[in-house]
């Protein structure tokens, strides 16, 4: 359609039919130059994302639903990261404890797949209107906690993403960081998230981050990234509000979500993508 335009222009100028005048023409051209340009770019620099270059229809079904088996290349592909997985890591203090097979990572995947992670923000309405005590004021908070589990979550890409061009494959040195901070599944005021960390019973963190340096092999024409995932706590109980004369206001049920670290970083998993 630009170069249709062009000819027109072109042939109506010669023609002297485009009652133009030059200082108006000439942007003009400019522009269409310029558009032509950029949607050639666009059109040369847009990428397929890995999924639509693969057929996931031939993969199987492994433990984990995120995590399908691709018996043409006998790899592991990852749906929510779009790629396969390949070098696995336990991150403990910013070391590398082990390394982690891929099988035992899925079976770590199905775990966390089957933990809900919806809570309710009041226990009920019946107990909540038993609870309130009219007319006083909160003036304390207390948290009462009932389970505190150690998880390891879905993470994001860590690092740069690097291509190997080839030929063959090749091992680089890539550079990852991570931070992981904590929340909570209710809005709390101040005093009331205070009450909350002083009840749980692993040690708290509010944030926490992981940086290091580490090699993966990238197969020639894949692109490749380190992704961390962050080990956490979470943490649920009931938060209870009391009156200045101890008095029970209200009560209701809250989760909070801390990164763990052993030493001075967070601890996780770190694991290469790679894909086309």
């Amino acid at each position: 359609m630009i170069y249709i335009l062009y000819v027109t222009i072109i042939l109506n100028i010669t023609k002297g039919e485009l009652g133009l005048k030059k200082n108006i023409l000439i942007p003009l051209l400019t522009f269409l130059l310029m558009f032509s340009t950029l949607s050639t770019s666009s059109a040369s620099e847009g990428t397929l994302s890995s999924s639509e270059k693969v057929d996931l229809s031939k993969m199987r079904e492994t433990e984990a639903s995120s995590i399908l088996f691709d018996p043409q290349t006998d790899e592991y592909y990852d749906l929510y990261s779009d790629g396969y997985i390949g070098e696995i890591y336990e991150i403990r203090d910013g070391e590398i404890k082990r390394e982690v097979d891929v099988e035992e990572y899925i079976k770590l995947r199905e775990e966390e797949e089957k933990i809900s992670l919806n809570s309710t923000d009041i226990v009920s309405f019946e107990q909540l209107q038993q609870n309130i005590t009219p007319n006083y004021i909160a003036n304390y908070y207390h948290f009462s906690e009932s389970s505190n589990r150690e998880r390891t979550i879905f993470g994001e890409r860590a690092s740069r993403i690097h291509y190997n061009p080839g030929p063959g494959s090749d091992t680089f040195s890539l550079t990852y960081s991570y931070s992981q901070g904590h929340s909570f599944n209710v809005s709390l005021g101040t005093a009331e998230k205070s009450a909350v960390i002083a009840g749980v019973g692993y040690t708290w963190h509010s944030s926490a981050s992981a940086s290091g340096t580490h090699s993966m092999t990238i197969p020639e024409g894949y692109h490749g990234y380190w992704r961390f995932d962050p080990i956490v706590r979470v943490s649920t109980g009931t938060l209870y509000t009391y009156s200045q004369w101890g008095q029970l206001i209200n009560s209701r049920s809250v989760r909070v979500q801390y990164p763990v670290k052993i030493g001075n970083m967070l601890d996780g998993m770190l694991v290469s993508v790679k894909y086309k």
